[in-house]
């Protein structure tokens, strides 16, 4: 009897890439905050490409107990921001029910 081969392994989802979606892990997050702390541009960029993960707020959680709150600020106020957001983002929230804005 001779065996299917292997099926083809595929490539890490990689931040940015079009069409995936990065698998963030508390750990993952962290070491781009701290990492990119200094450069607040890219930090806000990579915090963009997570925001979808950033409405699990367990990770969330996780993720500010790991990071001191006077060193990294940009991102510990972002985290802390991030499960409001997603709220207010989710489908039947306040802002799909607020009546258009007159100018």
């Amino acid at each position: 009897m001779s065996q299917a081969p292997p099926a083809p392994r595929q490539a890490p989802a990689r931040a940015g890439a079009p069409g995936r979606r990065a698998m963030v892990t508390a750990q993952s997050l962290v070491a781009s905050i701290k990492g990119q702390s200094s450069t607040p541009d890219a930090l806000v960029e990579t915090l963009k490409l997570a925001e979808g993960s950033l409405a699990n707020q367990g990770l969330v959680t996780q993720a500010l107990a790991a990071l001191d709150p006077v060193q990294h600020s940009l991102g510990y106020l972002v985290l802390l921001c991030a499960p409001a957001a997603a709220a207010a983002d989710a489908p039947g929230s306040a802002r799909d029910r607020a009546p258009a804005r007159r100018r």
